[in-house]
């Protein structure tokens, strides 16, 4: 009795034991592979290399040749982008208007070299202005007067042909002496738009741009905001100023262009008192309202072609 109950006090010690063995085997076995981790983190680049040394190495007979398809595809899938960069054309034509008849009038001011120091929004060099005009003729354009724009307009319709309406704003004496001749030499007709108390133009030349088919337009007395006048100052600025230029181009003068493009309500009723057809701001826009009479859309031009050919179809991008 006495002896089995030694035996069985072996047995905790035994398996106390082998609880230590095994966890021993456990950490050992965490120490090897962590061990054999860093190893490989640290040496795998090298062996890498060395192995793709030795490939690269190898004769290329020593490598199967895969089988090459007897035809490709006839094009890519239609989920793939043929082009990761697409192409923007400055020259796609801009969206319509809904209601809207689509006939560029073009805004110039001063055709001269550029001054130093001086913005140049409101030049466009005789060179530049030449060949603008170029384009136009060698595109097929034709220019109108206001009455022939104004009957288009009119119409709701948009022109089977090329037409545009040129207007020049201020009086400047270069449109007379630069603009004038480059005009005559394409066969295009355009609107001067003359300030009547400080025209550069003078009266004789007025004479003979009229008579080379050149149109007057008036641009008022003094180039004042009509926004911002009495009903009795834009009667003088108004209607003074038709009456001086129906004297002095000998024609009828129907046509009011509002100075800085102001103009409201009560400018377009004294306007349409003073015996004026239509009447033109600005707008950058190519498109017009058939009923809009008074407030026609023009678009500024500037010294620049590649900007000008964008501005015919209507994407007024800003050059400078």
């Amino acid at each position: 009795m006495i002896a089995q109950t030694k035996k069985n006090s072996h047995l905790p010690k035994l398996l106390v034991f082998l609880i230590i063995t095994v966890c021993s085997l456990i950490c050992m076995l965490v120490i090897s592979a962590g061990t054999v981790l860093l190893l490989a983190s640290a040496a795998g680049p090298a062996i890498i290399r060395e192995y793709t040394k030795n490939i690269v190495s190898l004769p290329i007979e020593s490598f199967p040749l895969e089988k090459v398809p007897e035809s490709l595809p006839e094009s890519l899938p239609e989920s793939l982008p043929v082009s990761p960069t697409p192409v923007v054309n400055l020259t796609a034509p801009a969206a319509q208007a809904n209601g809207t008849v689509r006939l560029p009038v073009l805004i110039y001011h001063q055709i001269a070299a550029i001054p130093p120091n001086i913005a140049p929004d409101y030049y466009v060099t005789p060179e530049v202005f030449n060949a603008q005009m170029q384009f136009l003729k060698d595109s097929g354009y034709r220019t109108l007067t206001p009455d022939q724009f104004y009957d288009i307009i009119r119409s709701g319709k948009n022109p089977t042909e090329k037409v545009i309406l040129i207007t020049l704003d201020d009086g400047f004496a270069n449109n007379y002496q630069n603009a004038f001749p480059i005009l005559r030499k394409y066969g295009f007709t355009a609107t001067f738009a003359l300030i009547t108390d400080r025209m550069g133009i003078r009266s004789s030349q007025v004479k003979e741009m009229v008579a080379a088919g050149m149109v007057i337009a008036s641009h008022t007395k003094s180039h004042g905001d009509l926004s911002k006048m009495t009903e009795d100052q834009l009667r003088t600025e108004l209607a003074d100023s038709k009456t001086i230029l129906e004297s002095v181009s000998g024609k009828k003068v129907d046509t009011i262009i509002y100075p800085g493009c102001a103009y409201n309500s009560n400018v377009v009723k004294i306007a349409q008192q003073s015996g004026y057809k239509m009447g033109f701001t600005c707008g950058g826009k190519i498109d017009n309202k058939p009923g809009a009479y008074f407030a026609w859309n023009r678009i500024h031009i500037y010294d620049n072609l590649e900007n000008f050919k964008a501005r015919l179809v209507g994407i007024a991008n800003y050059p400078y």
